[in-house]
């Protein structure tokens, strides 16, 4: 093991060796050294969960092979006393080497991924710690496979060997991801910050391009905040056939998107929103946070109900960041804004659960939908996106062009984390708005966060001088019966009953197999019933636990909006401060 000197300190009892024999097998063997141990026994610890993404993902079912050894040659005994724990008796033995395999073949932004093209991984999934060394530093020692050439991470690395990382405290090394292969790696400088771009994955990219599009994002999110934390930065990007997705890290982020993301004018703008949402957070959650999220308790699920704010206002952020960049312009991002608000309006579950709620209960339900989660629930990230937007028009409107949200955004990432060290409450959420405005918003928060009270977007967009029509009105009238078929094999099945639709009401279930209906083979089924018209009737043949039934659904009315925004023709004079000061010409 290695004495080393870190930010005036000697290096903590933990030091990592990784290493990687047979990546093809996704697997990495891993040494954890522990010294200077005070007691006679101590427990080794791995989280269930990684801060950023709200479900308990039990990193442990993917370790074996768990074995402890003394330095003196012992063999200290040991049992496994929680499903993430294991307690290591190591009575006189004060330095012992704890070594476990990790399987990692599971490629998203929050697990790990090995395989011989790549070691991807996200700390929480593979290390391991102790209560006692936990805020002290960490050294993590990689012997890679030996074609891997490049590592990429926001670990600080030591000396001249860039093999060998430190963390601050295992926080720190919970935060960063790492990507060791390799990957097409360059670099932009914002302000003396270098920015590093990783790419693993094949993808007909411009680097010059993306050089210059992230260097836009990073200085719309940086002048919004008026700093940037960073001394560097690590975009890890994988490009894949299909999927997608992004977490939020310090002095990183680590996203996943498809890898003909930019090939399309519009696909490329969604990819570069997914680096504006990421990219905000080094401000809004990784910084400013909810006080529940930090200290982080890794065995225990973190309950806030901030998530709205979180991450639904960084939603609204993203593609606003896009659009005060000039990727969008005021009609392009209208649309975009008009398509979630349509999204949510057309969520039975909107007036069901409340954003305060779907915020605390993202542990049970959002990371785990079911046929009925359209029924029973709601997204924070859309609906709080779009309560953002309102808020940020309304606050406008309050101080006459003098504030936006911005002002907001920064009164509390200057009050709360720069100031006191520390997160907020709901309290000091809701009362930072009226500090900046001089207007209580607690009935707001009541009806909109805290209650299920039907949004008041027209009334709030207006004041931008934007008008939200309904234009469902002008489509041809057709039955709705309110059921989403899905094809299985040769069946089709009933996948979602709409609350309050026709199916609902009339006895369709979710896994019926639709056998026929009036008649109508199930290849015919969608087709057949676009064309009959509210109160016609239908009669279904169904497989219901191999039980055949056959009864008559009378259709209904389509109660899905479908919305359209436009810019007065002609505003007042304060409609015309509002919209100025939102949207860019």
């Amino acid at each position: 093991m290695l004495a080393v000197i870190f930010h005036g300190s000697a290096l903590s009892q933990t030091i990592f060796d990784v290493r990687f024999s047979n990546p093809s097998s996704h697997y990495a063997e891993i040494d954890m050294h522990l010294k200077d141990l005070k007691e006679d026994s101590v427990d080794v610890k791995m989280p269930v969960w990684i801060p950023g993404s709200y479900m308990v993902r039990e990193f442990t079912r993917n370790v074996e092979g768990f074995k402890v050894i003394g330095t003196d040659g012992s063999k200290p005994r040991f049992k496994k006393v929680r499903k993430n724990i294991w307690r290591i008796y190591n009575d006189s033995t004060k330095a012992i080497t704890v070594s476990y395999r990790v399987y990692a073949f599971e490629l998203t932004v929050r697990t790990s991924f090995i395989d011989s093209e790549q070691a991807y991984i996200n700390g929480p999934s593979f290390f391991m710690y102790t209560e006692e060394a936990r805020n002290q530093a960490y050294m993590i020692n990689f012997f890679p496979k030996f074609e891997w050439s490049k590592i990429s991470t926001g670990l600080q690395s030591y000396g001249a060997n860039k093999w060998t990382r430190i963390a601050e405290n295992y926080d720190q090394l919970a935060d960063c991801p790492i990507l060791i292969g390799n990957q097409d790696v360059f670099t932009f400088d914002y302000n003396g910050i270098p920015h590093h771009i990783a790419m693993m994955g094949k993808a007909n990219y411009d680097r010059d391009k993306l050089k210059a599009d992230f260097w836009k994002i990073v200085d719309v999110c940086t002048k919004i905040y008026g700093e940037n934390p960073n001394k560097e930065y690590t975009f890890i990007v994988h490009n894949v056939p299909s999927g997608g997705g992004g977490l939020e890290h310090m002095n990183s982020t680590s996203v996943i998107t498809r890898k003909d993301s930019y090939e399309q004018e519009k696909t490329y703008k969604s990819f570069l929103s997914l680096i504006a949402h990421e990219y905000f957070h080094l401000w809004h959650v990784k910084r400013l946070r909810p006080i529940q999220l930090g200290p982080f308790d890794y065995e225990n699920e973190n309950y806030t109900t901030q998530l709205w704010f979180f991450e639904g206002f960084t939603s609204y952020y993203d593609d606003y960041i896009l659009h005060r960049a000039g990727f969008y312009d005021r009609k392009e991002y209208l649309a975009l804004v008009t398509d979630n608000l349509q999204a949510v309006m057309n969520t039975p579950g909107d007036s069901v659960q409340s954003l305060a709620e779907s915020s605390f209960d993202a542990w049970i339900k959002f990371y785990r939908p079911n046929e009925n989660s359209k029924n029973a629930t709601v997204s924070y990230y859309t609906k709080g996106g779009i309560v953002g937007m309102l808020m940020d028009i309304d606050i406008i409107n309050t101080t006459k062009g003098a504030k936006n949200m911005d002002e907001v955004l920064r009164y509390l990432y200057n009050e709360y984390y720069k100031a006191k060290g520390r997160g907020i409450t709901d309290e000091e959420l809701m009362n930072a708005f009226e500090t900046v405005t001089g207007k209580s918003y607690k009935e707001f928060f009541e009806k909109y966060i805290f209650g299920t009270e039907r949004l008041p977007y027209e009334e709030m967009m207006a004041l931008a001088g934007v008008t939200v029509k309904r234009t469902d009105g002008a489509r041809e009238p057709v039955g709705y019966l309110g059921a989403t078929f899905t094809q299985s094999g040769s069946k089709l099945l009933v996948s979602q009953v709409e609350r309050g639709s026709a199916a609902w009401n009339q006895g369709l279930n979710v896994n019926d197999e639709i056998l026929d209906v009036d008649g109508k083979e199930p290849g015919q089924v969608k087709e057949h019933l676009a064309t009959k018209k509210p109160t016609e009737a239908a009669i279904f043949r169904i497989m219901r636990a191999g039980n055949q039934k056959s009864f008559a659904i009378v259709l209904g009315d389509n109660p899905n909006m479908e919305l359209q925004s436009e810019i007065f023709q002609k505003t007042d004079k304060d409609q015309s401060i509002v919209l100025e000061k939102w949207l860019m010409p």
